[in-house]
């Protein structure tokens, strides 16, 4: 459960990204910059070995039992903008049992405690849509990361030889409006999420805890 760099050497792949889960705290509670994802994304994978993940996530078992992300990050379209944030940007996806269907009291993780699955239609099924096209496309896990910093909206494109994609992910809880990619403009590109085509201006507005996943044509 930990995140020192010595698991590594004891023969372990993969590790908490404890940091990751704190700078995703400072940005959508204290409204800390959404470039201090991307210094956080290079300074955990900087500082590991080659080839060795971080373990993302916006809930585990033990931040369940203080509270669910949907009241600790600013409610249910918040949690979710932190985790396409989380889980596109570099792999290591981890999703705790609960959150997929928006349980919003505190876990006890030694006490039974029975989940209504079908509590949550439209939040479970979005889960499944997103980790099904993270699974789909392997440019989204484990592409070449290419950033483009802004304040408010985390903005980066994964690509890999089959494929290239825009990931915007609005951090605020208001309409923002951002200026995209030089490469990305005036070109036609497909937003997977809704399987629909879209034709990409010079900016684009999202709305409040809004993301968007675009694959260019």
């Amino acid at each position: 459960e930990g995140k020192r760099k010595d698991h590594f050497d004891a023969g372990f792949d993969m590790n908490y990204a404890w940091d990751f889960m704190e700078a995703t705290r400072d940005v959508f509670i204290r409204d800390s910059s959404a470039v201090r994802l991307l210094e956080v994304n290079h300074a955990e994978y900087d500082s590991i070995p080659v080839g060795k993940m971080k373990l993302r996530f916006t809930t585990n078992h033990d931040e369940a039992s203080k509270m669910s992300p949907i009241i600790e990050l600013g409610g249910e379209r918040a949690s979710m903008a932190a985790f396409v944030g989380t889980i596109f940007l570099h792999g290591g996806a981890l999703i705790y049992s609960s959150q997929e269907v928006g349980y919003i009291d505190p876990i006890n993780f030694f006490v039974y405690t029975p989940m209504n699955w079908s509590n949550n239609p439209n939040l479970y099924k979005e889960y499944q849509h997103l980790l099904a096209l993270y699974n789909e496309y392997p440019a989204l896990r484990k592409g070449t990361l290419t950033e483009y910093p802004d304040s408010d909206i985390l903005m980066y494109q994964k690509s890999d030889a089959q494929d290239t994609f825009l990931v915007l992910v609005n951090v605020r809880n208001k309409n923002i409006s951002v200026a995209l990619p030089e490469a990305w403009r005036e070109h036609e590109g497909i937003d997977i999420y809704k399987n629909e085509s879209i034709k990409l201006m010079d900016e684009m507005e999202l709305n409040p805890y809004e993301y968007r996943v675009i694959r260019m044509s």
